[in-house]
This record gives C-alpha cells, structure tokens and sequence, in this order.
C-alpha cells in the first residue's frame, strides 16, 4: 500500500485515513518527494525528448519575433 503524507516533526500526516485504530504498529519504508520530482511527475518524460531543444528554439524565435512588433 503506498499513501503520502506530510512531515510534521516526528510526526507524519498521511493524505488519507488508513481506517486502521489508533496505536496500530506500522513499518514504513519513506521516501523524499522533492517539488522537482512532482515537476517530473507533471511535464512526465519531456526533458528527454528529442525534438525538445527544437521546440524551445522555435518559442524562442517567435516570443523575439512579437517583441520585434511592439
């Protein structure tokens, strides 16, 4: 079962209730997540595209080519 959660001191807020009774032992295995890794998560694999650096030199050349206009 995987619920996130928030760190609070020594204590851990989890997004969702467990259902589970209050003083139930528990293991956990924690891992960080970064606001990067939820930016990754959103864009997903678009850092590694191939046509990427092409994309942002077009957006480059057409915001210049506005400004030229004003």
């Amino acid at each position: 079962m995987i619920v996130k959660g928030t760190l609070h001191g020594q204590s851990i807020e989890l997004a969702q209730s467990l259902g589970w009774p209050d003083g139930t032992e528990v293991e956990l295995d924690i891992k960080r997540l970064d606001k990067l890794a939820h930016l990754q998560r959103a864009i997903g694999r678009w850092p590694d595209d191939p046509q990427r650096d092409e994309t942002l030199e077009r957006l480059q050349q057409e915001r210049h080519a506005a400004l030229m206009r004003e």
